[in-house]
């Protein structure tokens, strides 16, 4: 694995399949990105042992388990490494069980699934639950994952999505402090900030955006990682596209998604 993606908050996974199968996601925010970091997009839909590109993703919505496993099963017959953590809580610890909440959201996916219990946010009328419903998932800590499966390789380049409703004020810190925030260990991030959901929330962002680029005078030659904060590519959120498997140059198999 030459390339890496790294896709923190997986939810039902659209955001892979945009890197993977980027036809299906015409005007998408994120591929104009994608294309820039990892090539084109048919260079991108070869098989993983062409173009060098592997895939993890992590998730801790037990609701979206069978989904992502299948389309890790289908995308690992079509020859892309892919593999989803699913249900594992991105956190800076390994092996605690914790508390995780969603609403009765299926229509949405669950999107502001969270280890916060923020009873119903007032401006999504959508959200029918006043409390959240709670469930127990095992964490993962995304920083030694990191220096134990990723870093070794030595891969060419690594790009991260962070979308994880406010846990990333306690993964973001252990990353810093392993110097993972630097070009040449993680080289661009895709970071979607929610000071919302945890206190003094604006104060905790701003002192860790601060934190994060004063670590460039730490970071070798290539500098602090490219945090893009502006790219929040919510388009396909729902997903309702045909997933498409290439068993030989002339059998076609198509499975419908679930979860749609």
């Amino acid at each position: 694995c030459s390339h890496i993606y790294l896709d923190i908050g997986s939810n039902v996974g659209v955001q892979v399949r945009k890197l993977l199968e980027p036809r299906k996601y015409p005007g998408a925010q994120i591929l104009p990105y994608f294309d820039r970091f990892f090539g084109d997009g048919e260079h991108r839909s070869m098989p993983s042992s062409i173009s060098g590109l592997c895939v993890f993703g992590f998730e801790a919505n037990p609701n979206h388990g069978s989904r992502l496993k299948r389309l890790q099963r289908i995308y690992l017959r079509n020859g892309w490494r892919v593999q989803f953590f699913v249900p594992y809580l991105a956190s800076d610890v390994d092996d605690q069980i914790q508390s995780f909440f969603t609403f009765n959201q299926s229509a949405h996916n669950d999107y502001s699934a969270s280890i916060f219990d923020l009873g119903k946010p007032q401006q999504l009328e959508h959200f029918t639950e006043t409390r959240g419903l709670e469930s127990k998932v095992r964490t993962l800590d995304i920083a030694a994952f990191l220096d134990r499966e990723i870093f070794p390789a030595r891969p060419w380049r690594v790009a991260a999505k962070m979308d994880v409703e406010g846990s990333e004020f306690r993964i973001l810190p252990k990353m810093l402090s392993r110097g993972q925030l630097c070009r040449g260990k993680i080289d661009l991030m895709f970071l979607e900030w929610h000071p919302r959901n945890v206190p003094t929330g604006r104060e905790s962002k701003a002192h860790l955006v601060g934190e994060i680029y004063q670590a460039a005078q730490r970071c070798e030659a290539g500098g602090t990682v490219i945090l893009s904060e502006g790219i929040d590519d919510e388009d396909y959120v729902l997903d309702r596209r045909l997933l498409s498997l290439k068993v030989n140059r002339s059998i076609l198999v198509h499975e419908q998604a679930e979860a749609e």
